[in-house]
């Protein structure tokens, strides 16, 4: 949108839209009373009286007239606060926190003593607010203040606050913590219940009663009562474990380790008076084997093939649309739920990622696939989006160790990054970001080639050569290291390439873990595995299919929808069958289908790459696809065309709402 345009200038399906949102609950009563423009010159009941159906369009009809530009009323609605109008003409704006709570605070137990915490943050949708303390949500703590009065002792300990707003490009929440605040309560005067030590009312027990199968999970509890706030730390074998903070000790398939198949696990319950140890509990497994699978809570992956690039410079890589269709039949198998992209622009590739990342969580196997250009720079991996220039500026592309770095924030089990790009060096010149993550765990890199080396494709054959060996192995039930070094002996052996390409491997895996390995959800993540089965379904299974008849010509067309070689959820096939009636079966050599995108400019659609490709045509069936779907901003309208021996002979227009993709709306962030 152009923000120093007149308001009257809005587009009109976003003006309408814009009036029916302020008239619901009369906020544009807001505006009138704040604006000095508009307050100045006409009020509330004038309004009211002379236009009770349509207000805020009189309103804003008298602002533009008033030189009221789109930019001076999106700021006037940010003031206000006015969240639901906003929706429709600005994009998401990144969740930041601005101003920190004091990390300490001393006060004193005293009926006149009160105690503030402050957290402000800015994004959009606007920040929400929840406040914790010592871990337990407050639940009448909903802004960005938190104030307690009386201060009494069992307000002391640590707080936080996390903020939270819409992401309507994943349908989640991004969320941010504060800076914790250490808060010590002093107390006014002494009395008997400080000499007091907890006491534990229920110790941890096994609830297996026994030995406990291998790759199961359990759930040790400790429950303890003290007139004094409490602080509990579970031990393993008397040693500390780190963060395990809760009443409740969650151990999640559990597995030998270093040849120990039995430990013992205590709860140490504190307050201020002291400490007491809870009854130490045994968890032991039953016939343990190192050879048992490991279980994964969810496996998830992302594919983007970038075959088609719009700068000459870079040549068409054709074999990647059957690299990652074959990669994604052969993870599906594997259990793998599949977001698969061809010919994304550099915030496309964002998106993606951001949309893979939203589904990821601990205990997740993450699988991100690249086919494409690419290359290497300060020993940082760079995959080459389809809009990239012939500069190689790394800002121009997407980081592979940046996906990795989002990935490991996820907490995964397993992230496996497989490149099948060139590696060749950037001449030396300042990188423009190092990523580093932060206990990057349970990671392996798979590269098509070594460094400063080229990865190929062979004329005439299916394949790229890296996916030509991968796919021989994928499913094997090995570790994913292990199928890597399968790939990179067999690729030594292909003269095509021996001399060429060198596969290579960056392993950090302290488990032998499979991508076959079985899934094994526990109850407490259900809620949340429903949650983004059904934001993943919404994205990648194709609309409903449907019916249209022409009785008076005798013909009808069935038309069913897929995503492009049922695999991608950016491209779509249209399959249209034609039927004919027996009082009409001529030669059905003689009929024509076609079909036609009506989307107009006002939508944005570029048609540049937006197209529709016929790519098969049968006796009884005719195949269009539809590319980069991810660009639309509005339903796709489509209008099919049946011709008789080069004669119009029937047509319908179809409206398909928010095909596949579409639903992400990448091109609010784009």
């Amino acid at each position: 949108m152009d923000y120093n345009s007149c308001i009257l200038d809005i587009n009109t399906g976003i003006y309408q839209k814009l009036c029916t949102v302020l008239d619901r609950d009369s906020l544009w009563k807001q505006l009138v009373e704040n604006i000095p423009c508009v307050a100045e010159r006409i009020s509330v009941e004038e309004i009211s009286q002379k236009y009770k159906q349509k207000p805020t369009w009189m309103l804003l009809y008298e602002l533009g007239s008033y030189g009221l530009t789109l930019g001076e009323l999106v700021e006037w609605l940010k003031y206000l606060q006015l969240e639901a109008p906003l929706l429709l003409l600005i994009a998401d704006e990144p969740l930041e926190i601005i101003t920190q709570p004091t990390p300490y605070v001393e006060v004193e137990e005293d009926q006149n003593n009160g105690l503030t915490l402050v957290c402000e943050a800015r994004g959009f949708p606007f920040p929400q607010y929840t406040w914790f303390h010592d871990g337990e949500e407050l639940e009448t703590s909903k802004n960005s203040v938190l104030h307690i009065f009386p201060v009494k002792i069992e307000h002391k300990g640590s707080y936080f606050c996390q903020v939270f707003n819409y992401n309507r490009q994943t349908e989640g929440f991004n969320k941010v913590i504060s800076t914790p605040v250490e808060v010590k309560v002093k107390p006014k005067h002494q009395s008997f219940y400080f000499f007091e030590l907890p006491e534990i009312i229920a110790h941890p027990i096994n609830p297996s009663n026994g030995k406990t199968s291998q790759g199961s999970s359990l759930l040790l509890n400790c429950t303890a009562s003290s007139k004094l706030p409490v602080h509990y730390q579970w031990y393993r074998n008397r040693a500390i474990m780190s963060g395990e903070t809760r009443s409740d000790l969650e151990l999640r398939n559990i597995y030998p380790k270093d040849g120990v198949h039995k430990w013992t696990y205590q709860c140490q319950v504190s307050n201020d008076c002291g400490s007491v140890l809870s009854k130490e509990v045994v968890v032991e497994l039953d016939s343990p084997n190192d050879d048992t699978p490991y279980y994964a809570v969810d496996k998830i992956a992302l594919l983007i093939a970038n075959a088609n690039y719009m700068d000459n410079i870079w040549k068409p890589v054709p074999a990647s649309i059957a690299d990652v269709r074959e990669m994604s039949d052969l993870l599906t198998k594997a259990g793998f739920r599949i977001f698969a992209f061809q010919n994304l622009t550099l915030d496309e590739m964002k998106n993606a990622v951001s949309l893979f990342c939203s589904q990821l969580r601990k205990g997740v196997y993450g699988l991100f696939f690249y086919v494409g250009h690419g290359f290497e720079h300060y020993k940082q991996n760079f995959l080459v989006p389809v809009d990239s220039s012939c500069n190689m500026n790394p800002s121009e592309n997407l980081c592979a160790q940046f996906v990795a770095e989002c990935m490991v924030e996820k907490n995964t089990a397993l992230n496996v990054l497989l490149l099948d790009t060139c590696r060749f060096q950037l001449p030396n010149s300042n990188p423009e970001k190092i990523y580093i993550s932060e206990g990057m765990r349970n990671t392996i890199y798979g590269f098509s080639t070594g460094s400063n080396h080229y990865s190929c494709e062979v004329r005439g054959e299916k394949n790229g050569k890296y996916v030509k060996y991968l796919k021989k192995y994928l499913l094997q039930k090995e570790p994913i290291y292990g199928i890597l070094l399968k790939v990179q002996e067999d690729m030594e052996l292909d003269e095509h390439v021996s001399e060429m390409q060198y596969p290579s491997m960056v392993c950090n895996l302290s488990r032998r873990l499979s991508l076959l390995d079985p899934l094994n959800r526990s109850t407490s993540d259900d809620q949340n595995y429903k949650t983004l089965l059904l934001q993943w379904q919404k994205l990648t299974e194709p609309p409903a299919p449907c019916k249209f008849s022409n009785k008076e010509d005798g013909v009808s067309l069935e038309i069913w929808f897929r995503k492009h070689l049922d695999t991608f959820c950016n491209t779509m096939d249209v399959i249209i069958r034609l039927l004919l009636e027996e009082k009409s079966a001529e030669k059905l050599k003689d009929f024509e289908i076609d079909m036609i995108l009506q989307n107009s400019a006002e939508v944005n659609c570029d048609r540049n790459r937006v197209k529709i490709i016929q790519t098969t045509s049968y006796d009884l069936e005719t195949v269009f696809t539809i590319t980069s779907l991810q660009i639309l901003q509005a339903p796709l309208n489509l209008q099919i065309v049946l011709y008789h021996r080069n004669l119009k002979l029937w047509e319908v227009n179809m409206c398909v709402q928010d095909p596949l993709i579409t639903k992400a709306e990448f091109w609010r962030t784009s």
